[in-house]
């Protein structure tokens, strides 16, 4: 969940309640690696190493923890701990192999590459090996750093865990990144970007706040930071604050036309019916996450905001049902009825039958109706009442289907 608090709780429980498990010992030091608390990881890893003192994740782990503190002979023998275990580990392979070559031991670099070449494995760190040999052969070893810094360090595990799909790791690492560069904007912005598409809206905007008195009031990227702090509070239901953050970004730079765009649709004040995000709604996927932002919008009848927000959350996960019937939703309510009926045709032919069809094919009908196309919209009402009879007394009282009133098949249908 990118929680690291309640997962540094967590897993010091299950650790006490199982002292002789290793994968406690194991997940736990996986948080504190995270937050950076590496000595405390390696105390975890000892622990886990001892229980199961032939799995090379162990060791490697331990190694690479060593090697951030800049511990290089202990990160050594660690990768050569699990490479005594398992001649065809890859990672501690190629890992030492780089501690070789960037301490500029040349000959043992080169011994230790062409290992790492000969383990038969699918593995990305085969082809960094040979890419690291060519810097051997070149004489090019001054090019490779040694010293890692850690704000870079979990700025990469972050990207890492992100196109992984362990959104809520990447979260934690990125934050880990900002707490020790406080004033680079651009771990900022990365920190910004993921809780915003995870809606950890008090994250975000204490990183926003952070990031504009950093930059400055009249920096492109502080209008950026109100254009946000905006739909946060179009989130929390706080509509007049969230005019004045997008009447700010007017003043700035609005590049896109989101701000005026989004300014266009905000209603003045909140519609009974209507409600914010809850805290107890938490995310753990951004797809997820973004769809319910695009759904509160929706309730605000902000239809062009929430239509940019679906297709975001379409790009990071394509075809995903809800997310593509919240468009078609949003498509009908701005009166675009072919774009909706396109959508929900071609929704037909991937979930012909899913949990809410039966709304899916009332839609469809209301937007051919709506289109002029009394047939089919006939066509979707019999489909419709097929699958549920009772649906005739909500198809009767629907104002989309008065038009069709006074047509002898409708009214066979209905009766």
């Amino acid at each position: 969940l990118g929680m690291p608090d309640l997962s540094l709780q967590a897993c010091r429980v299950a650790k006490e309640m199982h002292r002789l498990s290793p994968e406690a010992h194991y997940e736990y030091a996986q948080t504190l690696i995270a937050t950076g608390e590496m000595k405390l990881a390696n105390k975890s890893l000892s622990a886990a190493a001892e229980l199961n003192p032939n799995n090379t994740q162990y060791h490697y782990q331990r190694g690479m923890n060593f090697y951030y503190l800049n511990q290089y002979d202990a990160a050594e023998n660690s990768f050569l701990k699990a490479l005594s275990i398992d001649l065809n580990d890859v990672d501690s392979s190629y890992q030492l192999a780089y501690i070789y070559a960037a301490q500029k031991k040349e000959k043992l670099a080169k011994q230790q590459i062409e290992k790492v070449l000969q383990i038969q494995k699918e593995h990305p760190k085969i082809q960094s090996a040979k890419l690291l040999l060519e810097y051997v052969r070149e004489n090019a070893l001054d090019k490779l750093p040694l010293k890692i810094i850690p704000h870079d360090y979990h700025v990469g595990r972050s990207k890492s865990h992100y196109k992984s799909g362990n959104f809520g790791l990447a979260l934690i690492e990125i934050e880990t990144a900002a707490k020790l560069k406080p004033n680079n904007l651009q771990t900022k912005e990365i920190l910004i970007g993921l809780s915003g598409f995870l809606l950890r809206i008090n994250m975000t905007e204490k990183a926003v706040k952070q990031m504009i008195s950093i930059a400055g009031e009249t920096a492109i990227i502080t209008a950026k930071g109100y254009q946000e702090l905006g739909d946060i509070e179009v989130l929390k239901g706080n509509l007049p604050e969230a005019r004045t953050y997008y009447e700010k970004v007017l003043k700035l730079s609005d590049p896109n036309g989101i701000a005026r765009q989004t300014l266009d649709e905000l209603p003045e004040q909140v519609a009974p019916n209507t409600t914010p995000l809850q805290q107890t709604e938490v995310f753990i996927h951004p797809s997820i996450a973004l769809n319910r932002k695009g759904e509160l919008f929706a309730q605000y009848k902000m239809y062009k905001r929430a239509i940019a927000i679906y297709s975001l959350a379409s790009r990071i996960r394509p075809n995903h049902l809800p997310t593509m019937l919240n468009t078609a939703t949003a498509y009908y309510n701005s009166k675009n009825f072919g774009k909706s009926i396109s959508i929900l045709e071609r929704l037909l032919l991937s979930h012909p039958n899913h949990e809410n069809i039966l709304v899916h094919r009332i839609l469809l009908a209301q937007a051919y109706v709506k289109s002029n196309n009394r047939g089919k919209s006939l066509k979707n009402i019999a489909i419709a009442i097929k699958i549920n009879p009772a649906v005739k007394t909500s198809i009767r009282a629907n104002p989309a289907f008065e038009i069709l009133r006074d047509m002898n098949e409708y009214k066979k249908l209905t009766q």
